[in-house]
């Protein structure tokens, strides 16, 4: 069984994309999931990346939206992500931004996102298991 893997998103490019999900005036929906409104999508496909769900797409340079990839997982390393928990099969994971983190709490994940580039923190960070993914935020 793979070990996890943590994936590591800079949060600087990440927050402008959750900046436009909330902003955006209509939202592409998940037909895998409840999810709706403004969110982030995870992505797994040539590489692996994060993407506005906003509508209209956020420009992105020499494609029809902005990605921002895992750091070091960009295009290209499809391959190499099929022999880790992450997998060899394309997804998409919608993070809602305007819900709450968890049942307990009031703060949502585009709260969090703000805060965390605030204090100077520097990744969203995904661990990667075979069951499960968790996220936080990094040095």
């Amino acid at each position: 069984m793979p070990k996890p893997l943590l994936l590591r998103f800079p949060l600087a490019d990440i927050l402008p994309l959750a900046e436009h999900a909330a902003a955006a005036p209509d939202h592409r929906t998940s037909p895998y999931s409840d999810a709706s409104g403004a969110c982030l999508i995870w992505v797994k496909d040539d590489g692996t990346y994060i993407m506005s769900n906003g509508l209209p797409h956020l420009p992105g340079k020499n494609i029809h939206h902005h990605v921002v990839h895992a750091d070091g997982w960009g295009p290209g390393t499809e391959d190499e992500l099929s022999d880790t928990p992450v997998g060899g099969h394309d997804f998409a994971e919608y993070f809602p931004l305007n819900e709450p983190l968890s049942s307990d709490a009031t703060t949502t994940m585009l709260e969090r996102l703000r805060a965390a580039v605030t204090d100077g923190l520097r990744w969203l960070e995904l661990e990667v298991s075979k069951d499960s993914v968790s996220l936080t935020y990094g040095d």
